[in-house]
């Protein structure tokens, strides 16, 4: 969900201590840490009575500060389960576990993938564990991968070089980040694997220290799960996680055989294979926008498709309002059935976020096709409904890890004035807005700035100004406007390419609206024929916001940035195509 490339460019939690300043530093944070805990063994045991493990088992292992607090007093950390070649449970036997996937597997009875991958007694992740971990996160994100770090094989390899191995005889403090008490088979024992210093003084994003002994007991499936829970649980925490039991029992689900809810719901993907299934087969109302908010430091991702029963499927993720964030693994979605009461409400509105956000490229068929006005900017009945809902479309709510939030699409014709209410522009502006739109249409892309100078177009532009000129003196109207017409085909002569609709505003409309407006005799619909609603005072108030999230009694409003499946095809199949912003996670 970086600047100006979606997918996002890669910017890492961990940044690298510069090399020889590095050793010191990690050094003296690890000894600092972790000092209390270098010679003996936390073994706090709370002695309430635990609950039965199904794991089965004599020996009650609670988390290592007892029952875990349910607080996050420190950076929190990642957790195993060691059992010794002692244990009867071949599936244990001298194996450290990652604790998401020990509780998923002998807690909850889920059968895990991954474990054809390689075995522990290396610190190298190899290349097909990070195949795997992409693979496996595809399954709940879909298409979103290609616009999530996490799915960029540089993104984890970074990850896992940015690791701070400690000094050997230094013993990793037991995180207090789990809420959850366990008990384990006799054998069996909880190991901190890792754990992040948020310490003041240290890094920006922290410091990812892992006891490289207990790393190398992990086999490849434990080393790319230990990653994602490191990754999801700094994400959740910044969401405002107290504990990792959110995390772990997602994680848990993820790596099973079942898996995650997929993100989108009744995909139909692309039969491209270019497209990798990252597009939908249909490109009927796609879109993909960003909203960014005016401290650019919200965030909210808007994904539409037409799925494959043929609905239209919203699907909002990576909000984030102020200090409150959508948790990890989460996101809401709309189904806008076609006979839904408010389907040509919401497909009306989806469209107008393409013009609000610029987008190029959008072609009709891209669209749902849906208008708020006809065309003599008329209310269409859909207009008039819109408007009577009020400032906002109400959409779906989601959770943060303290508060519920709800999501609405802002009303963009909110305040619409009837065109019998309308005020035409002043005369001065009517001109200017007549001059530049004949500019636009001479000089609005590259391919006709190759044939055709900004000056040309001006000196053009004159002619047609005397010839009006000239016809207002004398009385007559020069009917075709033979002068202006001339310059215009001479310019198609030498290579200018023209749509229908621009060799009709040039040769009419623009001649035509000017000598009107110029002699000060025009009417209401003078102004319309040649400027449209651009020629009156805003018929709306104007909106950039079109989006709004409403958390803690408090609104957040968004931009919307919006691409379409054109854009977005090419930005797949174009490696250094221009594509939208992902926020920072």
């Amino acid at each position: 969900m970086d600047t100006k490339s979606f997918p996002s460019r890669i910017n890492s939690y961990l940044v690298l201590i510069p090399q020889h300043l590095g050793d010191v530093l990690r050094l003296f944070v690890a000894l600092t840490l972790f000092a209390t805990a270098a010679c003996t063994e936390n073994k706090t045991i709370n002695q309430t009575n635990p609950p039965v493990s199904q794991a089965g088992g004599q020996t009650r292992t609670s988390d290592p500060d007892g029952w875990g607090g349910g607080s996050t007093g420190d950076g929190g950390g990642g957790q195993g389960v060691y059992c010794s070649a002692a244990v009867a449970d071949a599936r244990l036997k001298d194996r450290l576990i990652v604790r998401d996937v020990y509780e998923a597997e002998f807690n909850y009875k889920m059968p895990m993938t991954g474990h054809e991958l390689g075995p522990a007694g290396t610190t190298e992740v190899v290349p097909e564990s990070y195949e795997f971990l992409i693979k496996t996160l595809s399954r709940y994100y879909g298409p979103m991968m290609f616009f999530e770090k996490v799915g960029k094989l540089g993104y984890w390899q970074d990850f896992v070089k940015a690791i701070s191995y400690i000094p050997q005889g230094v013993q990793l403090k037991p995180s207090q980040d789990a809420n959850s008490p366990m008990a384990l088979p006799t054998g069996c024992e909880l190991v901190q694997i890792a754990y992040w210093s948020e310490a003041s003084g240290s890094q920006t994003e922290g410091v990812l220290f892992v006891d490289q002994a207990s790393w190398k007991k992990l086999d490849q499936f434990n080393k790319v799960a230990l990653l994602a829970h490191e990754h999801f649980f700094k994400r959740a925490r910044m969401a405002g996680a107290k504990n990792s039991d959110y995390v772990r029992e997602k994680l848990g689900k993820l790596f099973s055989v079942e898996g995650l809810p997929a993100m989108f719901q009744d995909w139909a993907p692309s039969k491209d294979p270019k497209v990798k299934g990252l597009l939908p087969e249909s490109s009927k109302g796609f879109k993909v926008c960003q909203g960014i908010d005016h401290s650019r430091r919200g965030n909210i991702v808007l994904y539409q498709y037409q799925d494959k029963s043929e609905r239209q499927t919203l699907v909002w993720s990576n909000v984030r309002a102020g200090d409150k964030e959508m948790r990890p693994f989460e996101s809401v979605f709309q189904r806008i059935e076609n006979n839904f009461e408010l389907y040509n409400e919401y497909a009306a509105v989806t469209d107008y976020l393409y013009g609000r956000g610029k987008a190029k490229g959008v072609e009709e068929k891209d669209k749902l096709g849906v208008s708020f006005f006809d065309k003599d900017l008329n209310l269409t009945q859909t207009g008039k409904s819109i408007l009577e809902l009020g400032e906002s479309i109400p959409g779906p709510s989601f959770l943060t890890f303290t508060s519920e939030g709800s999501i609405s699409l802002v009303n963009p014709i909110y305040g619409y004035v009837p065109p019998e209410k309308r005020e035409i522009l002043p005369r001065e502006t009517l001109l200017n807005r007549i001059y530049t739109g004949a500019l636009e249409a001479f000089l609005d892309n590259p391919e006709k700035e190759k044939v055709l100078e900004r000056t040309q177009a001006l000196q053009a532009l004159s002619v047609l100004d005397k010839e009006i000129d000239e016809g207002q003196k004398s009385g007559v109207y020069p009917t075709g406007f033979p002068k202006w017409a001339a310059a215009v085909q001479g310019f198609e002569k030498a290579g200018l390419k023209l749509s229908d609709f621009e060799r009709s505003y040039l040769y009419n409309l623009v001649p035509t609206g000017l000598y009107v407006i110029k002699y000060g005799y025009y009417t209401y619909k003078d102004v319309n024929a040649v400027l449209g609603r651009d020629g009156f005072v805003e018929m709306t108030k104007p909106i950039d916001e079109l989006v709004s999230v409403s958390i803690d009694d408090k609104k957040f409003s968004y931009f919307m940035t919006c691409y379409s499946y054109q854009q977005v095809y090419y930005s797949i199949t174009h490696s250094q195509a221009a594509t939208p912003q992902q926020k920072e996670q």
